[in-house]
């Protein structure tokens, strides 16, 4: 009885980590000097783990994406900080159109294996929410705008 009940917890512990969610590739574009940060959500079905997006990533930096190829514009007149991060969210997130408008704003958390994603109507107002749960804005705990709509 004892290892049915082992074995039934461990089926548990395995659907919960399936349901976690998709993973994505984050790239974070952060202006310097500034607190505006855009952020592009990609999706590929053929990345199924986190292990697998962070060797994307590695094949990426190196400019061989597989999964997800991509290109920004360079930017005018300012400088900027270019991130990629790998995360897993319940979360359903629009395809990225490289001509959309960044009109969402999101509080975006990454400093857990499931990452929480939260829309904030204003750009302020989401660096004022951020700063009532940590002093300032973080490599992983950041607002951003987006052009993609998240479906929670």
């Amino acid at each position: 009885m004892k290892w049915l009940l082992v074995l039934t917890g461990l089926l548990s512990v395995a659907v919960a980590s399936a349901d976690s969610g998709r993973v994505y590739l984050l790239s974070k574009r952060q202006i310097l000097n500034s607190n505006l940060t855009t952020v592009v959500f990609f999706y590929d079905r053929s990345v199924t783990s986190i292990a697998d997006c962070e060797r994307e990533i590695q094949r990426g930096v190196r400019g061989q994406w597989r999964y997800y190829t991509h290109k920004f514009p360079a930017p005018k007149g300012y400088l900027e900080k270019l991130d990629y991060y790998c995360i897993q969210t319940a979360a359903v997130i629009d395809p990225w159109y490289d001509k959309a408008t960044y009109d969402f704003v999101y509080q975006i958390d990454i400093r857990n294996p499931v990452s929480r994603i939260k829309r904030m109507e204003h750009y302020a107002e989401c660096l004022r929410d951020l700063r009532e749960h940590v002093r300032d804005e973080t490599r992983h705990f950041f607002c951003a705008k987006v052009s993609q709509g998240v479906h929670f």
